[in-house]
């Protein structure tokens, strides 16, 4: 994929160094696949290969690993028989994650586009692979949407500048326990969305962190949290 050609082309200068990586490793896993195109579904796996970028950590909190994520799209789509010779092109689904990726990005008043806002734009089409494929894992867009406005909101998404590498913010190994654990819950209950009470029970099952410290301190018990979370989502108000 040639950065001076299409639609990726005219906003490649935009792309942290991750997001960039994330276009090469979709193209490597096309080829793999002996695919002559670059859809949704490669670009899924690129995001989940730049493990160090705030997608593939969103996605890794929510129990999606590379082999699985494979394993996944290699159920829904065949294999070629022969390798693609030449420049592989986004398909129409794929140019479109790139426009809207570029679209939140504005949104959100950045002035880079990184994994997170590729991730977005992935999951806005309930229709392609990607997402059907993370619809598959257990993943359903709104919690994707949830999970990434969660980590822009406390301000740990990656900065563009991959030089200034002490200023960038991560998430913690109990915060990204606490981040899966919130989706454990809000599957566990067939919740389409990962709400606040979700992640308040993330935090409090989490265990050995500063929340779930205070939490413990508080009084906080993780049933009687569970069950709130349970009626306000049955009458419409979780958030």
């Amino acid at each position: 994929m040639e950065p001076g050609r299409g639609v990726v082309g005219s906003l490649f200068d935009k792309y942290t160094e991750r997001a960039k990586r994330v276009l090469m490793f979709a193209q490597e896993e096309s080829r793999r696949l002996n695919h002559d195109y670059i859809g949704t579904e490669h670009l899924l796996l690129g995001l989940v290969r730049e493990e160090r970028g705030p997608a593939a950590r969103i996605l890794s909190g929510m129990g999606v690993e590379l082999t699985a994520a494979r394993d996944a799209v290699e159920s829904v789509t065949e294999q070629g028989e022969f390798g693609a010779v030449g420049e592989i092109c986004l398909t129409n689904s794929g140019k479109k994650v790139i426009e809207h990726a570029a679209e939140v990005s504005r949104q959100l008043g950045h002035n880079y586009i990184g994994t997170e806002h590729l991730l977005l734009g992935l999951v806005q089409d309930s229709w392609s692979t990607g997402t059907r494929v993370l619809s598959d894992m257990g993943i359903g867009q709104a919690q994707v949407r949830s999970a990434v406005q969660f980590m822009v909101g406390r301000e740990e998404i990656v900065e563009p500048d991959e030089r200034d590498r002490d200023s960038r913010l991560s998430l913690t190994e109990g915060a990204q326990k606490a981040l899966k654990l919130a989706a454990d819950e809000a599957r566990r209950d067939g919740h389409r969305q990962v709400g606040t009470g979700h992640l308040l029970l993330g935090l409090a099952r989490e265990g050995e962190g500063l929340a779930a410290g205070e939490l413990l301190s508080l009084g906080v018990n993780v049933q009687k949290v569970r069950q709130q979370v349970r009626q306000a989502v049955s009458q419409g108000e979780a958030s």
